[in-house]
């Protein structure tokens, strides 16, 4: 989907940055290079729901997200579509400091983003903020909002954290979810007329990627799933019961990619935007091969 209106020349930042979102410190920026450190909460209740021994995929995003609002390259008060395209080549390690870091390249809008720890990158690519179109109305009546999907097979311990229904239409050859948004105080949540965060619907679509692999493509609830890329086309106006679509393939070895649809309330409605997730899914002996090189 092209991406229309850009927002136009990205500004140089201010000398002294304004208060930085509670996943960042340090915000500084040089020659329109704005930089931060991740302050990420070992205790955090959504990012470490469940223990890990890595830094959540999921934190690097929405830290490089926070870091552009910090620096007044994504605008809080217009509404903005967001198309991300990154990529996740290592661990991110849980003891070692992450340094983040966002660009302005030659295309409006268009910035290059990077999260390191020390000379190993851990998360690069992409993104390109532009005016978002009016929201679409949709004719029909918005579906009733099913349940939260199993907690367990979205990879949540918390309950407060899965962020998607169980999946619809198993029957037909378009199947559907709704994303939902927790109440505050949770990181993401809001009230029932709040706009969804870009990393909300993300995540929902993180989420679902994983209940379709296990119900849907047979993989073991017991596999962990390693997320290698993240491509987006997020419109700038989303609420709660927002739907993801997935139109079935079949399952993939090695290397999985799914993408999603964003629609408007309707399983039927022409899509808004849509993510895409590259992931492998691997049993424990494999991951730990790969995370510590064990044999």
């Amino acid at each position: 989907m092209a991406l229309l209106d850009p927002v136009g020349p990205l500004p140089d930042g201010p000398q002294h940055p304004p208060v930085p979102p509670d996943l960042l410190d340090a915000v500084t920026s040089e020659h329109r290079t704005w930089s931060a450190r991740l302050a990420l909460d070992p205790h955090d209740p959504y990012y470490y729901d469940h223990p890990l021994d890595h830094v959540p995929g999921m934190a690097l995003v929405g830290g490089l997200l926070d870091l552009l609002h910090a620096a007044g390259l994504a605008r809080a008060d217009r509404h903005e579509r967001w198309a991300l395209d990154l990529r996740m080549p290592a661990f991110c390690e849980p003891d070692e400091p992450v340094r983040l870091s966002a660009e302005p390249a030659d295309g409006a809008g268009l910035v290059d983003v990077r999260a390191s720890q020390d000379d190993r990158v851990v998360c690069e690519g992409t993104v390109t903020v532009s005016a978002a179109l009016p929201p679409r109305n949709v004719d029909s009546s918005p579906l009733p909002v099913p349940p939260p999907a199993p907690a367990a097979l979205v990879h949540r311990d918390r309950e407060e954290n899965v962020l998607v229904s169980e999946m619809l239409g198993a029957r037909s050859t378009t199947h559907w979810a709704a994303v939902l948004q927790p109440a505050p105080p949770h990181r993401l949540g809001g009230g029932p007329d709040s706009p969804l965060p870009a990393e909300a619907v993300i995540e929902a679509a993180r989420q679902l990627t994983e209940l379709i692999s296990h119900v849907e493509h047979d993989v073991s609830e017991e596999d962990t799933f390693i997320l290698l890329e993240l491509r987006a086309d997020l419109p700038g106006e989303l609420h709660p019961g927002v739907l993801l679509r997935w139109r079935p393939v079949p399952a993939q070895s090695g290397r999985t990619t799914i993408e999603l649809d964003i629609v408007p309330g309707d399983p039927a409605a022409e899509a808004d935007g849509f993510v895409q997730l590259t992931y492998a899914a691997v049993a424990a002996k494999l991951y730990d091969r790969l995370r510590w090189g064990a044999q």
